[in-house]
């Protein structure tokens, strides 16, 4: 089928559904509403799909600079009563705005509406007006109702992926408007928090921005939770920042003064494309060569219990009075269940612990699935860990020590 066949199909569609009466679902608009507020700020946005513009008022009335476009004339019509000349009628596979002219794209109950094969084109459409955010809801139930008239039928990786592809990562915030457990659900209908990836930086990257599944979601939950612990202008060490792309989220959810991030050498020109060139407060560096810091983020590969005196012994010097070290831990036999009592016992003299969580990624469970599971533990961690999962230890560099001296 021909572009302009595929453009007739879904008008008239999309003029048939909307002719019908079909009713706005005004609870969901005002929460899905608040979580653009909150992602776009004060920026340009386009509801792409937006039917009768039920929305993008809902964001006028916020206070944002909204506007909407949707194939069907009837909703358009509908629309333009609600709120004259922010509305265009045209098909999402041919937009008619300019490269980069929204700093928020929004697709709501759009591309699983899509015929499969015009999924690529629609999805690099809204990355070509794109110049910051896309939030996509789609409805990703298996069990398909009378009536449904979903035209793709697919879950939350196929269409993470197929952002990808269009040149989309994951949003720096994308738990702070995801569950992590959550994702062990897919069902219903679902959120995608993405940004448009410079596009300097191509096919280069592959990290847990890009990558779909429970290992990627684990790797960048950790950086999620270190986030938390960073205080205002805290100088940063990222010991195995990789491609960059936790020492990225770390940047962009704090207020971090600088960070150094032991980068891959072979991914160093991919790392200042995609991440240093959008945020300068990164500055690549190699292990042993960053100044003292107030905050070491080792969340690469984890320590046990035999390798963490030699990690905080590296750190000794390097870590300001007060300063935090954040890492991982798994059991000496790599993978077996083990009980932690007193991890404190387990810290070289000048260190103390100050939480503990446990974080599971990728463990088995009943029928061959997977689960993500994130709670804090007791100090003590008398609790016994289960198989493959980690322990997420925050450790302070003792200020009361002797012989210290302040920056």
């Amino acid at each position: 089928m021909g572009e302009n066949e595929s453009v007739a199909v879904y008008q008239l569609r999309w003029d048939r559904c909307w002719s019908a009466g079909v009713e706005d679902d005004h609870p969901a608009i005002a929460a899905f509403a608040q979580t653009i507020l909150a992602t776009a700020g004060a920026g340009r946005v386009l509801d792409v799909g937006c039917g009768r513009g039920g929305l993008v008022t809902e964001l006028l009335k916020q206070g944002l600079d909204a506007h909407g476009v949707d194939v069907s004339q009837v909703a358009i019509t509908a629309a333009q009563q609600r709120a004259p000349d922010r509305f265009i009628c045209a098909a999402a596979t041919s937009l008619p705005y300019p490269d980069g002219h929204f700093d928020c794209v929004v697709a709501n109950g759009l591309i699983e509406y899509l015929d499969e094969a015009d999924v690529p084109r629609v999805l690099s459409e809204l990355r070509r007006i794109c110049r910051g955010q896309l939030l996509v809801r789609v409805q990703v139930s298996a069990v398909v109702t009378e009536g449904d008239g979903r035209q793709v039928i697919q879950g939350r990786s196929w269409w993470e992926q197929k952002c990808f592809n269009a040149g989309f990562r994951k949003h720096p915030g994308y738990f702070d408007l995801i569950n992590f457990e959550s994702l062990n659900f897919d069902d219903g209908v679902i959120l995608l928090a993405l940004e448009a990836m410079p596009a300097v930086a191509g096919d280069a990257m592959h990290d847990s921005c890009c990558s779909t599944g429970i290992a990627a979601d684990a790797e960048l939950y950790k950086y999620h939770w270190a986030a938390g612990y960073v205080r205002p202008g805290d100088r940063v060490l990222d010991l195995a920042a990789s491609t960059g792309a936790g020492s990225y989220l770390l940047s962009r959810r704090s207020e971090a003064d600088t960070l150094y991030c032991v980068i891959d050498p072979a991914a160093r020109m991919a790392f200042e494309a995609a991440y240093a060139a959008v945020e300068p407060r990164l500055r690549p560096t190699l292990a042993g060569a960053a100044p003292e810091v107030d905050f070491v983020a080792a969340l690469g590969e984890p320590v046990t219990r035999g390798t963490l005196e030699g990690l905080l012994g590296s750190l000794q010097d390097g870590v300001s009075p007060g300063g935090r070290v954040l890492l991982s831990l798994v059991a000496d036999g790599g993978d077996a269940a083990e009980s932690w009592p007193g991890l404190q016992d387990l810290l070289p003299p000048g260190w103390y612990l100050e939480q503990a969580f446990s974080l599971l990624g990728g463990i088995p469970r009943g029928r061959g699935g997977a689960v993500r599971a994130f709670a804090p533990c007791g100090l003590e961690c008398t609790d016994t860990v289960p198989k493959g999962a980690e322990l997420l230890l925050v450790v302070m560099r003792d200020p009361l020590a002797s012989g210290f001296v302040y920056r």
